[in-house]
């Protein structure tokens, strides 16, 4: 059974849906970590510098030919990510019980 189904079923359940992934992720460093998979070609990060990654707006080209693509590409992405966002409103307020306008 699907997380979200469960999820939707069993309202107290309502938060596995959204901690699914990170349960993944643990999961497998788990079993890279315990089957030893760096013996046999994984790469394991061993140390991690960590702060904010330079600014890189001195190597930004606005005269690229593949400008335009780049610019369809954002929209397309910002698109998903408002659409994704909506979703997971609607999914909390519909557990709080909001009526919604579609």
């Amino acid at each position: 059974m699907e997380s979200h189904s469960m999820g939707k079923k069993k309202k107290k359940l309502f938060w596995l849906p959204a901690i699914s992934p990170v349960i993944s992720v643990i999961i497998s460093t788990l079993i890279v970590y315990l089957t030893r998979a760096d013996e046999h070609g994984v790469k394991i990060i061993r140390l991690f510098k960590g702060g904010l990654n330079p600014s890189s707006l001195n190597q930004s080209e606005f005269n690229s030919p593949h400008l335009s693509e780049l610019a369809k590409i954002g929209f397309i992405c910002a698109i998903i990510a408002l659409t994704e966002a909506v979703a997971v409103g609607r999914s909390f307020a519909s557990i709080k019980g909001y009526n919604l306008v579609t």
